[in-house]
């Protein structure tokens, strides 16, 4: 069996971390700069999609960024010679998303980056699209990821220093 980088058990203490970090990064906000931060056009950084996308493409297009950054990471931890380069791909797939996608999803492809907006601010209606479609990437990329690459492990201890040569 291959060796478990990061317990089951800590799971859901890690969720539950990224969405309350979420949640008092919005009200932080709030506290420095006023009622500024809920007000148009900020509202609480909440991600509004354009008008013209239905809840089915904003399902896609959030399943299939967060799939191309887990599917990349992945194949780039499981190479020993691209595992360092893994922190400037993370940063150029994000990056790409925002640019590629920020206009007409709002480019979230992090649950957590809309969950505090959109409890703060009451806009909840496609929050299930923003928690749901990125996890299903990410496992849907995942499993590519083990077809491809059976036999080659994932460096995770090269990034986290848990490994003599990390």
């Amino acid at each position: 069996m291959a060796p478990r980088w990061f317990p089951a058990a800590k799971v859901v203490p890690y969720i539950v971390a990224q969405l309350l970090g979420s949640v008092l990064g919005v009200l932080a906000a709030r506290a420095v700069w006023g009622a500024t931060v809920e007000q148009p056009p900020v509202l609480y950084a909440v991600i509004q999609p354009a008008p013209t996308w239905s809840v089915t493409p904003l399902f896609a297009a959030e399943l299939i960024g967060m799939g191309v950054i887990v599917f990349a990471v992945g194949y780039f931890l499981s190479v020993p010679r691209l595992a360092p380069l893994v922190p400037w791909l993370v940063g150029i797939l994000i990056g790409l998303g925002i640019a590629l996608l920020g206009t007409q999803t709002g480019g979230s492809l992090n649950p957590a980056r809309q969950f505090g907006p959109a409890v703060i601010s009451g806009h909840t209606a496609e929050l299930w699209v923003f928690l749901i479609a990125p996890m299903v990437g990410a496992e849907l990329a995942a499993r590519l990821l083990h077809a491809v690459r059976k036999r080659r492990q994932v460096l995770t201890h090269r990034l986290c220093g848990t490994h003599p040569d990390g």
